[in-house]
C-alpha cells in the first residue's frame, strides 16, 4: 500500500513538473537575415523577417538602408536593423578596374564586421542573388556560430551576369564559370535551400544535385482591394499634387474632383462614369524589363481608340519604380504624346503602393527571367490587391499567371494591344465578361496569405534545419578547417572583380 502511495505521489509530482514546463514560454531563438541590397526593396526577405518574429525569433536584419522597410518591421522590438556601410562617395569616381576590387573588399569587411558584433544566431537566412560575397561570409560565420545556413534562391547570379556581359571572351567565360561554381557550393553545402518556383527546384536538383523546397510568394495580410471611396479619393487628390494626370479636367465642379472620383458638397464620393482606365505597372527600368514593348502596345491602342472613342476608354498608365533606363523611356513618352493614353511615373510611399494597386483596374508585368526560373513579385502584389495582370510570357510564368484564369500572357506589342481592346471595350461597363472573370479568380489567389503559406511550407523545414544543426555540432578542429575553406573562397570575389573595363558593364 505504501509503495502504491509513493508511486501515485511520484506520478503526481511528474505531472505538476510537466505542466509547469509546458506553461513556461519557450526561449526565443535568434535569426540573422542577410540582404546584400536595400532592405526596403527586398519584400520577400521582409516577409521572412515578419514571419520569423511571429514564430518566436529575435531577428538581426542586415543590409543597406536606402529606403525604409515595412512599418511592422520598424515597430517590432524583436527586430534590429544592422545597416551595412556604403562605399564612400569619394571612392566611386575611381576607374572601374580599381573601384570594383575596392568595393568587394569594402563589402567583405563591412559584412564581417557587422556579423562579428552580433549575438550568436540559431539560423542564418540569406538572399541569393547575389552569391558573392554574402553567402561565403555566412558560411565562414556558420562554423564559428554553428548556426543553420538557409539560402533563399530568388534567381541565379550567373544567369544575371550572363545577361549583362557584353562580350564572351576567355575572361567572360571564366567569370561565368566561377559564378556558377560559387552557387553550386552554396546550394550543396547549405543546411536548407528555399526557392521561388518548382521549375527552379527541379533545375537545382538536375544541375547540382541539390534539394530545394519551393516557397511561393504570397501577398502579406495588409495587401487587399482598396474599397473605401473616401480613401481612394484622398489618394487621387494626393497624387494629383505629383502628377497632373490625376487632376480633373472639369473646372466647373462644385466640389473636389479628380480624374477618377468626385465629391459633391453634402454628398459622398463616387466614381466618375467617364473616368479613364487606371493601368499600373511596376518596373526596375532595366534591360530585362522592356518598357518599349508596353509603350508600343499603347501606341497601337491609341490608334484604335482615337477612331472609336465611344467604344474604347482613355487610359492612365502609372509606372512605379526607379532604374537606369527611366529617363530614356520617359523622354520617349514626351516626344511621342498619345491622344487617349496618359503615362506618368513616380515613386510611391510604402503605404500608398498597395492603395494604388487596390484602386487600379488592370496590371501589366514586363518582367522576363534571366534564368526562366523565377517569378515576378510585382504580380504577387497586384494579385494581392485584387487586380488581374497581363504578363510577358516565359517558361515558368504559368506557375503564377494562369492564362484566361487570373491573367493573360503576351509576347508582342500587337498581342498586348489586342488584350487591352478585348478587356476594356465599353469600360466601365465592359462588354466582355473576361475582365470580371479574371478579377473573380484573383480573389481565390488572395485567400492564401504569405504567413499562412510560410507556416505550411517554410516553418517545418526551417525548424528541422535548426534542430538538425544543433544535433550535429562540428568539432572545433573541423570547424577551423571549414573556416579556412570559407576564407579561401572569399578570394573568389577578388578574382571576379579584377575584370577589364566593359566585361560586365560595357563601354
Amino acid at each position: 500500500m505504501a509503495n502504491l502511495n509513493q508511486e501515485m505521489d511520484l506520478k503526481y509530482v511528474k505531472s505538476l513538473l510537466k505542466k509547469k514546463n509546458e506553461s513556461q514560454p519557450k526561449p526565443r531563438q535568434r535569426a540573422l537575415v542577410m540582404v546584400l541590397g536595400d532592405i526596403g526593396h527586398s519584400p520577400r526577405m521582409q516577409y521572412h523577417v515578419s514571419s520569423l518574429v511571429k514564430e518566436g525569433f529575435d531577428v538581426d536584419f542586415v543590409g543597406f538602408r536606402h529606403s525604409e522597410p515595412r512599418a511592422e518591421i520598424l515597430k517590432s522590438p524583436a527586430v534590429e536593423i544592422k545597416v551595412l556601410s556604403d562605399v564612400p562617395a569619394a571612392l566611386r569616381g575611381f576607374p572601374r578596374l580599381l573601384y570594383y576590387p575596392i568595393k568587394v573588399v569594402w563589402l567583405v569587411l563591412s559584412l564581417l564586421w557587422t556579423m562579428w558584433n552580433l549575438q550568436s544566431p540559431d539560423l542564418i537566412l540569406i538572399q541569393n542573388p547575389p552569391t558573392i560575397p554574402v553567402v561565403f561570409c555566412a558560411f565562414l560565420a556558420n562554423y564559428y556560430w554553428q548556426a543553420a545556413v538557409v539560402v533563399d534562391w530568388h534567381n541565379y547570379s550567373h544567369t544575371i551576369l550572363a545577361m549583362n556581359l557584353k562580350r564572351r571572351g576567355l575572361l567572360q567565360r571564366f567569370l561565368l564559370a566561377a559564378s556558377e561554381l560559387a552557387e553550386k557550393v552554396a546550394a550543396q553545402y547549405s543546411d536548407l535551400n528555399l526557392c521561388v518556383t518548382k521549375a527552379m527546384a527541379a533545375d537545382m536538383k538536375r544541375r547540382w544535385n541539390a534539394n530545394a523546397t519551393t516557397l511561393y510568394d504570397r501577398p502579406p495580410d495588409d495587401f487587399g482591394t482598396f474599397d473605401s471611396m473616401e480613401g481612394r479619393h484622398f489618394l487621387f487628390m494626393k497624387l494629383g499634387g505629383v502628377s497632373s494626370a490625376f487632376r480633373s479636367e472639369d473646372v466647373t465642379s462644385t466640389g473636389t474632383e479628380t480624374a477618377f472620383t468626385k465629391k459633391d458638397l453634402g454628398k459622398g464620393v463616387s466614381l466618375k462614369a467617364n473616368r479613364p482606365v487606371l493601368l499600373v505597372s511596376s518596373t526596375s527600368w532595366t534591360e530585362d524589363e522592356d518598357f518599349g514593348l508596353l509603350f508600343d502596345a499603347l501606341k497601337l491602342y491609341d490608334d484604335t481608340a482615337r477612331k472609336s472613342p465611344e467604344k474604347y476608354p482613355k487610359i492612365l498608365l502609372v509606372v512605379t519604380g526607379k532604374g537606369p533606363l527611366k529617363d530614356f523611356y520617359m523622354s520617349r513618352v514626351k516626344q511621342e504624346p498619345l491622344e487617349t493614353v496618359a503615362i506618368t511615373s513616380f515613386w510611391l510611399e510604402t503605404a500608398d503602393y498597395p492603395r494604388l494597386l487596390g484602386s487600379a483596374d488592370l496590371g501589366v508585368c514586363l518582367h522576363f527571367s534571366s534564368s526562366s526560373l523565377d517569378l515576378p513579385m510585382k504580380v504577387v502584389d497586384m494579385f494581392g490587391c485584387g487586380i488581374p495582370v497581363c504578363a510577358v510570357k516565359y517558361d515558368c510564368i504559368e506557375e503564377l499567371v494562369q492564362p484566361n484564369s487570373n491573367g493573360l500572357l503576351f509576347t508582342s506589342p500587337d498581342e498586348l494591344c489586342q488584350q487591352f481592346l478585348t478587356l476594356l471595350a465599353g469600360f466601365p461597363n465592359t462588354k466582355s465578361n473576361l475582365l470580371a472573370r479574371l478579377k473573380a479568380e484573383v480573389q481565390t489567389f488572395r485567400q492564401t496569405s504569405w504567413h499562412s503559406n510560410w507556416m505550411n511550407v517554410a516553418e517545418p523545414v526551417l525548424t528541422a534545419a535548426v534542430e538538425r544543426r544543433k544535433r550535429n555540432v562540428v568539432p572545433s578542429r573541423q570547424r577551423l578547417a571549414y573556416a579556412l575553406l570559407g576564407l579561401a573562397l572569399l578570394i573568389v570575389p577578388f578574382v571576379l572583380s579584377f575584370q577589364l573595363l566593359g566585361s560586365i558593364f560595357g563601354h
